[in-house]
């Protein structure tokens, strides 16, 4: 009997000493020196040293058992993540990466829809491909200092990644990368890199501030289509290339200005953008491209300014007023054509040419003031045929004999003479009135206590004044244009 107790006891002690041990589900190995190990409670170990093997998704060791795997366990020592590593594994939550792991393979951690959480460690330079796509249930991600590259299609689809920090280190960004990212809001573009891709940013609804550092020159096709709350652009003057429909359908934009480095604008890049009513060009600009945005009201061109693309303004129908600076010395084919609204428009003294249906399809033109001494060049077809009639040409004084005699000028029925030394543009709807005189500028039939503030064409404000009656006075240095606004109101003044 004793004996018996003692043999019982030694038994007890043996299984208290002895780790238990899971039983495995399926192993084997995934690269030359790293084993892996499914667990009957599924969780996936790997272990080992050195790069995963390299496959196809479905060939992967452990695909068949990719929605049933709940848990993951990398040892230090792996250096990578191979691609498809960890695609469709639906039930992980939450994954750390060894401090030994220097690439995120593409598609690694593709349509892991539960997936929150990711330790991302400081020794990773790149991520690839589709790594994280379709990842709904990822709200945040920490990307480290060490990483320089984010591969395409990275973060596609991530529905509900709502906050982002790319680090300075990175220097590529992948096209598609955070395409549909709906609840992300902002995000910090590093000055590391020198081009946003296409589509990179599309889809976006909810971003409502995008930084765009000095580094960058070229932003691609579709970058930011559809962020429609982004209420304000802060365009560098770095940027030369702006790619087809990069801000369509961004529909919280209320102005944009155009850097003077810009060479290219694609088509229908601001397409869609209703509510951007200003439309600035910076000192500096010396060709007015086309933007593709329809309905400004007013635009702002700077003395730098040489040339006005074709077609540049085409269908603009809520322009009512241009003045074209002295800089320019043509306007070029269809360059405000079927501009139904335009009423007034001054052409200065250095024109020398009107190209073919430069105004055509213009049918509200009431005023053109032309202040070159001597006509310009007009081709016949400049003008819709009812403005000869119905529009009031400004010339010069002495030169009105010089146009009535001068090719299509001489269809005009009422041309007149005037003094051509300063000018203002008011918009139709306005009852504020304003006058120079001896480059005083006069502000009539204001709101007391409003206040009027005056910008440069580039948009810096200059001065600030509170209307203490109905009229204020300005004087400003003469020889330069001015941009007023007042009481929601914007007005262009050259002095």
């Amino acid at each position: 009997m004793r004996q018996r107790i003692l043999s019982f006891l030694l038994i007890v002690v043996c299984l208290m000493n002895t780790k238990v041990l899971k039983a495995e589900i399926a192993s084997g190995k995934c690269g030359g020196n790293i084993t892996w190990v499914l667990e009957d409670d599924f969780t996936l170990k790997l272990d080992g040293s050195g790069a995963m093997g390299e496959y196809f998704s479905y060939l992967v060791p452990w695909y068949e058992y990719r929605t049933e795997i709940k848990k993951v366990s990398i040892a230090e020592g792996v250096t990578n993540i191979c691609d498809n590593a960890f695609y469709g594994c639906c039930n992980v939550a939450s994954i750390t990466l060894p401090k030994s792991v220097v690439a995120i393979g593409g598609a690694a951690f593709a349509n892991c829809a539960l997936l929150e959480s990711v330790t991302i460690p400081e020794s990773v330079t790149s991520i690839g491909g589709w790594a994280f796509a379709e990842c709904h249930g990822l709200q945040s991600i920490a990307l480290p200092g060490s990483l320089r590259s984010i591969g395409n299609h990275a973060f596609y689809n991530c529905g509900n990644l709502a906050s982002l920090y790319i680090p300075e280190s990175v220097t590529s960004i992948g096209d598609y990368a955070f395409q549909n990212c709906e609840r992300l809001t902002e995000c910090h573009l590093p000055e590391s890199m020198t081009s946003v891709g296409n589509y990179v940013f599309s889809g976006c609804s909810c971003l409502a501030s995008i930084n765009i550092p000095e580094t960058i020159t070229r932003i691609g096709a579709h970058a930011f289509e559809g962020c429609f709350r982004i209420t304000s652009l802060n365009m560098p003057n770095s940027v030369s290339s702006i790619e087809d429909e990069a801000f369509k359908g961004c529909g919280g934009l209320t102005y944009v200005v155009i850097p003077e480095s810009m060479k290219r604008i694609g088509e229908n890049a601001f397409g869609g953008c209703a509510n951007v009513k200003e439309l600035i060009y910076a000192d500096g600009c010396t060709t007015a491209l086309r933007t593709y945005l329809q309905d400004i009201t007013s635009v702002t061109f700077p003395n730098s300014m040489t040339s006005i693309e074709e077609h540049a303004f085409a269908g603009c129908t809520r322009l009512q007023a241009v003045d074209i600076p002295e800089s320019c010395e043509s306007v070029s084919k269809c360059a405000f054509v079927f501009c139904s609204n335009l009423k007034k428009v001054t052409l200065p003294s250095s024109c020398k040419t009107l190209f073919s249906r430069s105004f055509d399809g213009c049918e509200a033109l009431e005023e053109i003031c032309c202040k070159a001494s001597c006509p310009p060049v007009v081709f016949s077809d400049a003008f819709y045929s009812s403005v000869y009639e119905n529009a009031i040409l400004n010339v010069p004084a002495n030169c009105g004999e010089a146009y009535k005699a001068h090719g299509a000028w001489s269809k005009f029925v009422n041309i007149k003479e005037m003094d051509m030394h300063s000018s203002v543009f008011v918009p139709a709807s306005s009852a504020v009135t304003i006058s120079i005189e001896k480059g005083a500028i006069t502000l009539s039939n204001i709101p007391v206590n409003s206040v009027v503030c005056v910008y440069t064409t580039d948009g810096e404000l200059i001065e600030t004044q509170r209307a203490n009656k109905n009229t204020l006075t300005l004087k400003l240095p003469r020889q330069k244009i001015y941009i007023i606004k007042t009481s929601g109101k914007v007005f262009k003044v050259k002095v």
